[in-house]
């Protein structure tokens, strides 16, 4: 049970349970099934999975 007096530590969008490296973790799985799932309906142009290499590197930059 929370109480009024707690103090929040965990950064915006990251949950107590979630260690340093999960959020970066989590968005590199979320961009890469949906780049999967749009290929799979061969919605995606050469642009688009460039755009999609550049957001999984920018989140693989910060794992160690």
């Amino acid at each position: 049970m929370t109480t009024a007096t707690q103090i929040v530590t965990t950064k915006i969008g990251q949950a107590e349970h979630m260690g340093k490296h999960d959020p970066a973790v989590a968005m590199v799985r979320l961009a890469s099934e949906l780049r999967s799932a749009l290929e799979d309906q061969g919605m995606l142009s050469a642009a688009d999975v460039t755009a999609f290499d550049n957001i999984v590197y920018s989140f693989l930059a910060t794992l160690p």
